[in-house]
């Protein structure tokens, strides 16, 4: 149970510490699927999934929550085209005219 708990952050992790230097988009973008996924197995179960997804926000902070890394998420074709969540996201949108 606790491994297909943590499969998709062991995803990420495998992305980011490959032989190739994934854009920064591509790494916000699925480390964003992660806590998606996460939370979905969780059963939206919020006294399970919140604390973990507290400890990734803050290791992610200064690192990962930049106006460059939303802007780049939603610049980034693959994530604009896969859902719509990508275009309705006030945070990404906000981070465009920050950048601009």
């Amino acid at each position: 149970m606790c491994f297909e708990l943590f499969k998709p952050l062991v995803k990420v992790l495998r992305i980011v510490d490959g032989d190739w230097r994934p854009s920064m988009s591509f790494v916000y973008g699925e480390l964003k699927d992660a806590k998606k996924e996460f939370i979905k197995l969780c059963k939206d179960t919020k006294e399970i999934y919140e604390p973990i997804i507290q400890i990734i926000d803050s290791r992610a902070k200064d690192r990962l929550d930049s106006p460059l890394h939303s802007a780049g998420y939603l610049l980034n074709p693959y994530y604009y085209y896969r859902d719509d969540e990508a275009q309705k996201d006030l945070a990404c949108m906000t981070a465009i005219l920050t950048c601009v």
